[in-house]
């Protein structure tokens, strides 16, 4: 909230010189706007609305702008572990769910560090033409009994109610506010000093269209934090975004990052040429670098290089030559152009979950059109995809967002079984340093502190240096992919609830001995992402209906003409009208057999394609699908061995 405010120097100096410089509670645990609008009655400001807020997160567009640089050695500014010894990841903004996905006065469950968190939209219904909306958020559970407040409901005044008990919270700030089994409610809350009757409340907010949390504390927390990463364009006039998607995958949101910023495996995992325009070659190497912001709470690294088809072009064309017919590059990607108009391939990763990936102006740093994608860490082992598309694009282009979705789930269908099969390694090898350290340091760091690694470890850093132990770094691309590593191998360790579930693991040898997840589990696109969707879960009930629609229609005819032969004497008079009726549709039928055939076969056709669409939102990608995807490489690149 804070970074809505004009001043922001001014605002978070009063707050940090002590809560009392706008009079809140030590307490306070207000989220959302309410706390704007608490601040400006104080303090006698307006705020700006959060669409006006410019990011510090911003794409370094002086790397971008210095193309000139990239033809002489790759200039990397790498910097030891100590980089990233400030970061925490309880200091960060986490985007949990598209706004638009999020229905208005309903409680939703979302999962962020293996822990549950319940989210409402809070729509005023009194407030006019444009309704007012807040969203909410508590830890998922009711103190009570510990039951899930997701399965139960908003009250008519906003508050979240169990549906175990009955037991209402304040959603702002977890204050217990009714318990209908107890007439005295006073009574109560004075003798309840430890506040055990309350829930916890979350800071929560929507920005770029899509709904944050913030896990690390209360308000005073957030506000002392760094704000949520934007994408620059999506607040730009002129643009919007093109297309939201949301997919949970089985995949360890770590493993899912570092896919997302590889551009080499484009050409064989997906076949598409697009990925070369990003990948990093001898003529056009990759320059990545760095920045700490936020006193060292925040980091994010930018990688750039000429947007040219490196491995299809350059000094790899040689040996992509088919001796037959040369494999021609896509014509419109490669098209000539002076050196000072090539594009920068730009890829910026702002820790611990935005990327941002465009070909930007050289001089300008500008883009017509950039895809981010947002990973939210649900836990060990599984992660909430989320991207969009950034563009210029007229309004009268919009196209349906569920076309969309059916062209990115195909997408990500064709590697995601990849990551599956690397995943065993990736966390079996993590769960082995994770025992390694805890059996080296038994009787030493971890006996002096009394530390138990079963229980909460945020407080303790160690270095798991997975990343740089097991990964073999060759391709000029990933130099990148290297920072990012390293990142992750010095702040594993801090991730909330990780470093138990790692170990609980129970080593490299045991996870490889356990059976890996099938691939109809791992690329289930129902569970992943249609039921998690309204608008594909809309598409998919239209279709069932369409089909049994279609069926009731087939029949008809068949059914006139039965009905047509019964006894009009038996029917009562009020269904005399509609017998004529079905008499005279039969003689009508009769004299038109061609008719009924083309009505068998339109409901026939009807019923055929709504089947075809309703299976594009169910597993699909099968084994069969996979082999005709490898038969496509041979013809983006040659077999030589």
């Amino acid at each position: 909230f804070a970074f809505l405010v004009p001043n922001l120097t001014t605002y978070l100096n009063a707050f940090q010189n002590g809560c009392e410089a706008f009079q809140l509670p030590s307490r306070c645990r207000v989220s959302n706007f309410a706390a704007v609008h608490y601040m400006e009655k104080k303090a006698g400001f307006r705020t700006k609305p959060h669409s006006s807020f410019l990011p510090s997160s911003a794409v370094d567009l002086e790397v971008a702008a210095s193309v000139s640089e990239m033809h002489d050695e790759s200039n990397t500014k790498t910097s030891s572990i100590s980089t990233f010894e400030k970061f925490d990841y309880l200091s960060h903004w986490y985007p949990v769910i598209w706004a638009r996905d999020l229905p208005s006065n309903r409680p939703t469950q979302v999962t962020l560090f293996d822990v549950n968190y319940v989210v409402a939209k809070r729509v005023s219904e009194d407030s006019g033409p444009k309704k007012q909306e807040e969203v909410v958020a508590m830890l998922d559970r009711c103190p009570h009994r510990s039951a899930a407040l997701s399965e139960g409901r908003l009250t008519a005044q906003g508050s979240f109610q169990c549906a175990y008990h009955g037991w209402s919270f304040d959603a702002l700030t977890g204050r217990c506010l009714d318990i209908p089994q107890v007439e005295n409610k006073r009574s109560i809350r004075i003798s309840d000093k430890k506040k055990r009757i309350d829930g916890t409340a979350v800071p929560a907010m929507v920005h770029q269209e899509m709904v944050w949390i913030f896990p690390g504390g209360g308000l005073e927390q957030a506000l002392k934090a760094p704000p949520p990463p934007s994408v620059p364009e999506i607040d730009e006039d002129g643009y919007r975004i093109v297309s939201s998607v949301v997919r949970d995958f089985p995949i360890d949101w770590t493993i899912l990052l570092e896919n997302i910023m590889d551009p080499d495996h484009g050409l064989f995992a997906h076949q598409v040429e697009y990925f070369d325009l990003y990948s990093a070659s001898s003529e056009s190497p990759q320059d990545v670098r760095e920045e700490t912001r936020h006193g060292g709470k925040g980091w994010s690294v930018t990688s750039t290089t000429k947007a040219v088809n490196s491995i299809l072009e350059g000094s790899l064309q040689e040996k992509n030559k088919n001796t037959e017919s040369e494999i021609k590059p896509n014509t419109f990607l490669s098209k000539e152009r002076k050196e000072d108009d090539i594009p920068v391939a730009t890829t910026t990763f702002d820790a611990p979950n935005l990327i941002t990936m465009a070909r930007r102006n050289p001089g300008t740093g500008k883009t017509s059109f950039a895809i981010a994608f947002w990973i939210c860490p649900s836990g060990t082992g599984k992660s909430r995809f989320m991207s969009a598309n950034v563009g210029k694009v007229p309004n009268f282009l919009k196209i349906p967002r569920w076309i969309g979705h059916v062209a990115i789930m195909n997408f990500l269908d064709q590697d995601t079984f990849l990551l599956a099969t690397q995943q065993k390694h990736v966390l079996g090898k993590e769960s082995e340093l994770v025992l390694q350290y805890q059996k080296l340091n038994s009787q030493n760091e971890i006996k002096e502190r009394n530390i138990n690694l079963s229980e909460d470890t945020s407080h303790l850093k160690i270095n798991i240096p997975v990343r740089r132990k097991f990964y073999v770094y060759q391709s000029p691309t990933e130099r990148l992919s290297a920072r990012v590593g390293a990142f992750l191998d010095a702040t594993l360790s801090l991730v909330p609830n990780r470093l138990k579930s790692i170990q609980n693991l129970g080593g490299y040898e045991q996870v490889m001995q356990s059976s890996l997840i099938s691939r109809s589990q791992v690329l289930d696109r129902f569970t992943q992402h249609t039921q998690i969707c309204p608008d594909s879960m809309e598409v998919v009930k239209n279709c069932i209906q369409i089909q049994s629609a279609c069926k009731v229609l087939a029949a008809l005819p068949l059914l006139v003409k039965v009905l047509a032969f019964g006894n009009s004497n038996m029917v009562t008079a009020t269904a005399s009208l509609l017998h004529r009726c079905i008499i005279n549709c039969n003689g009508f039928l009769a004299k038109r057999p061609v008719g009924i055939m083309g009505f068998w076969i339109g409901a026939a056709i009807l019923s055929f394609l709504a089947n075809k669409l309703e299976k594009e939102f169910y597993y699909k990608y099968t084994n069969d699908y996979r082999e005709n995807d490898m038969d496509k490489i041979p013809s983006l690149w040659k077999d030589t061995v």
